[in-house]
C-alpha cells in the first residue's frame, strides 16, 4: 500500500499515527501482562490468559504492520473506528457503574415498593438525631491494611464490632435494615454468650451476617425459629482466615454442637489472598495457640472502634478515596462490562484454604462439635473454582451442604431469591430456604433440639 498524504491534512495524518502508536503500546502492555498472568496462574486460569495473550499479540502485530504499511486514509479511518469503539465501551462501563442503584429504584417503583433514597450516612444521622446509639457497620476487613490498631503499646485486631449499638445494613430491597448488635458487635439477640448449650454457631461473610434483610430474616434467625440455639458470628467482608480467627476467639470458648462454615464462591478466595497480608491474621494460622483474648476485651474494642467511628472526617475521606480509586480502577478495567459477558479470571485456588479448614475442623472436633461446610454459589452459576474447593473439603472429610445443588439447581425461579430480582445478597425468602436445607441436614444427622 502506498502512503500518500495527497489531499489529507498533515495534522490529521500525524494524530492518526500517534493514536495507533499509543494503541499499539497499550496493547503490547496488555499482552505482556497476560503472559505474566499465564506463567503465574494455575490450570483454572491458564486458558483464559492464553486466549487474552493470543488476541493482544495478533492485534499488536496488525497495528505495528498498519503503522508502516497502511495508506494514510485507511489509518485515519482505523483510528476513528478504534476511538469510537473505545468511547462506546467506556461509556457503557460508566453507565453500568453508576446506573445500578438507579435501576433498583426504578424496579422498586414498578413493583409498587417504596425506595429509600437516603445514603447510609444520612440514615445513621437520622438514627442519632432520634436518640439511637448508632454507628457504621464496622467490619474486620476495614483493618487489614493497618493490621488492626495500636492500643496501649499493644496490637489489637477486632473481629466483631461495637457492642450493644445500632447499625445499618445495605439497601438492596428499597429499605435500610437496622439491627442492634449483641455483646460483641455481631447480629444476634443478647444473652447468647452465657448459654452453655449452643446448638449452632455460624461463620461467614455478609451472607451470614444477613445483609439486605431485617434482623429476624437472616439464616440464624430462621434457624432459631426452628428452636435451635444459634449464634451468628458472620461479618461483611470476612474471608476464610478471619473466619478461622473468629472461630478461635469466640466459637472455641462457646463450644457449639455444630459449626456451620458458610463459604461464598464468588469472593472468598480473593478475600483470603488479602487477609494473608495481615501479620496478626496469619498468626491464627501459623501459631497453634495464638489468641488476642478478644472475648474478654470488648470494653477495649468498643473504645477503639467508637473513636475510629467518631473520627468522621478521616473515615469519610478515606472511604471516599478508596471508593474513588476502586471506581476508577473498575472503569479502566471495564469491570462491569466484562462481568456482564463473563469475561474475567477466577480467584486463584490456594492450598492455604486446606490448612485453614483442617485447623477449623480439628478445633471443632476437639470439643466434640461437628463442622459443616456450606457452599453458597456465585449467582447460581458453576464457579471455576468449585471443583477445587469441594475436593479440598471432601479430602478433609468435612460434610458438605451444597446449596447450589440443594436450592439453585432445582428452584423453578432462582431470581425470586434475590432482592428486586437482581443478583446481590439473598432476600428473606432465600435465607429461609437455606435455613430449611441446613435444618433438614442436621436432623438427618441426628442433631435435634429438645423440642424436636
Amino acid at each position: 500500500m502506498q502512503n500518500s498524504t495527497k489531499g489529507l491534512p498533515k495534522k490529521l495524518v500525524f494524530f492518526a499515527n500517534l493514536f495507533l502508536t499509543i494503541s499499539a503500546l497499550i496493547i503490547f502492555f496488555l499482552f505482556t501482562f497476560a503472559i505474566f498472568k499465564f506463567l503465574n496462574s494455575n490450570n483454572i486460569n491458564k486458558d483464559f490468559y492464553l486466549n487474552y495473550a493470543t488476541f493482544f499479540f495478533i492485534f499488536f502485530i496488525i497495528l505495528v504492520y498498519g503503522i508502516k504499511k497502511f495508506e494514510n486514509s485507511f489509518k485515519i479511518n482505523l483510528s476513528l473506528i478504534l476511538f469510537v469503539v473505545g468511547i462506546t465501551l467506556y461509556s457503557l462501563e460508566i453507565y453500568l457503574q453508576f446506573f445500578k442503584f438507579d435501576k433498583r429504584e426504578k424496579i422498586a417503583k414498578k413493583m409498587g415498593l417504596k425506595f429509600d433514597k437516603r445514603s447510609t450516612r444520612e440514615v445513621l444521622t437520622d438514627l442519632k438525631n432520634n436518640g439511637y446509639n448508632a454507628y457504621p457497620n464496622l467490619k474486620p476487613t476495614f483493618f487489614k491494611e493497618t493490621d488492626g490498631f495500636n492500643h496501649q503499646n499493644k496490637k489489637i485486631f477486632p473481629l466483631g464490632s461495637i457492642s450493644n449499638s445500632f447499625t445499618v445494613l445495605g439497601n438492596e430491597s428499597g429499605y435500610y435494615p437496622v439491627i442492634e448488635t449483641d455483646e460483641h458487635g455481631f447480629n444476634n439477640p443478647k444473652g447468647l454468650y452465657k448459654n452453655n448449650k449452643l446448638d449452632i454457631i455460624l461463620l461467614g461473610d455478609s451472607f451470614t451476617e444477613g445483609k439486605a434483610v431485617r434482623y429476624d430474616e437472616n439464616i440464624s434467625a430462621y434457624l432459631r425459629k426452628k428452636k435451635y440455639n444459634v449464634l451468628n458470628l458472620g461479618k461483611s467482608g470476612n474471608g476464610p482466615l478471619i473466619e478461622l480467627a473468629t472461630l478461635k476467639e469466640y466459637a472455641s470458648i462457646l463450644k457449639p454442637k455444630v459449626l456451620l462454615w458458610l463459604y461464598f464462591a464468588e469472593n472468598d478466595l480473593g478475600d483470603l489472598e488479602n487477609e494473608l497480608k495481615s501479620t496478626t491474621l496469619k498468626n491464627y494460622l501459623d501459631k497453634r495457640n495464638f489468641s488476642q483474648n478478644l472475648i474478654n476485651r470488648q470494653k477495649e474494642i468498643d473504645k477503639i472502634l467508637i473513636n475510629y467511628s467518631d473520627n468522621k472526617l478521616k473515615i469519610v475521606t478515606d472511604n471516599k478515596l478508596k471508593s474513588m480509586r476502586r471506581t476508577i480502577t473498575d472503569v479502566l478495567k471495564l469491570y462491569h462490562l466484562r462481568l456482564m459477558f463473563k469475561v474475567r479470571a477466577s480467584n486463584e485456588p490456594t492450598p492455604v484454604l486446606s490448612r485453614i479448614l483442617q485447623q477449623a475442623n480439628k478445633k471443632t472436633s476437639s470439643w466434640g462439635g461437628k463442622m459443616y461446610f456450606v457452599y453458597l454459589p456465585a449467582r447460581g452459576q458453576v464457579h471455576p473454582t468449585r471443583d477445587f474447593v469441594l475436593k479440598t473439603v471432601k479430602d478433609l472429610n468435612i460434610p458438605i451442604i451444597d446449596l447450589k445443588e440443594e436450592i439453585f439447581d432445582i428452584h423453578p425461579d432462582p431470581l425470586s431469591l434475590f432482592p428486586l430480582r437482581l443478583y446481590a445478597h439473598y432476600n428473606a425468602k432465600g435465607y429461609k430456604l437455606i435455613a430449611e436445607v441446613i435444618s433438614k441436614k442436621l436432623k438427618e444427622d441426628g442433631f435435634n433440639t429438645p423440642n424436636q
